[in-house]
């Protein structure tokens, strides 16, 4: 029987992995493939990329997708409201406030109003429990965290979903998401600031969101989806 590890997180430098028991340790990006493999030099043969497929999503996106989202969107009572979904495994109590306070000042300019999404951040019962779902009625999602971590599955996710990634550009995080095709890179040191301006600019452009998440989802039509895609 062949045994294979996944790993979605880079183990530390000086951790060892069981290889005697292992036949491949398969990773879901480049950057993953090329760290462990530089870790690592004289099993980098037994090292694979292996690119994350989502889960069954939507094969008439045009129809269902669509249809789906906006029954969704008016369940969940942000029909007339642009959703910032915020998935962060870093994500600390000031950052929260900014991101409040953010999108309460650009909703304060604005007829539509963004909305903040954190799950299990006070929304209670009102919150989308499938994250899926949460991913398919949001407008954009911010993700974030160490380069340790691979973001490449739920970025593929969002990209099934058309839904636009606002991400950091460390680890493989940009990977899936192209700067200004399928969504838009933060520089990490300054990710407050610049996703301060983006917001603007997508809040006042709702084609722009519209474009990006039509592009990410044709990244994943192309390269992603498989005959069991159908739902």
């Amino acid at each position: 029987m062949s045994v294979h590890l996944y790993l979605d997180q880079l183990p530390k430098d000086s951790e060892d992995l069981p290889w005697e028991s292992l036949d491949s340790v398969r990773v879901p990006s480049f950057f993953f493939r090329h760290r462990l493999r530089r870790i690592f030099p004289e099993k980098k043969n037994r090292i694979l990329l292996v690119h994350p497929v989502p889960r069954p999503c939507y094969s008439r996106w045009d129809r269902d997708g669509h249809k789906r989202r906006t029954q969704l969107r008016h369940a969940w009572g942000c029909s007339e409201k642009r959703v910032l979904l915020v998935e962060r495994d870093d994500l600390q109590k000031r950052e929260i406030r900014f991101l409040k306070k953010i999108t309460e000042e650009i909703s304060t300019t604005r007829k539509d109003a963004v909305t903040l999404w954190i799950p299990n951040e006070g929304r209670g019962k009102s919150e989308p429990e499938n994250r899926n779902d949460r991913r398919l009625a949001a407008d954009w999602l911010l993700t974030g965290g160490t380069l340790r971590r691979s973001l490449c599955p739920l970025h593929v996710e969002a990209l099934a979903c058309g839904t636009p990634v606002l991400t950091t550009d460390t680890g493989d995080h940009g990977e899936w998401i192209r700067h200004g095709y399928s969504g838009l890179l933060l520089e990490t040191e300054h990710w407050r600031s610049e996703l301060k301006m983006y917001l603007q600019r997508l809040a006042e452009a709702p084609r722009l969101t519209r474009d990006l998440g039509v592009n990410g989802r044709r990244l994943y039509e192309t390269y992603l989806r498989t005959g069991e895609d159908s739902r």
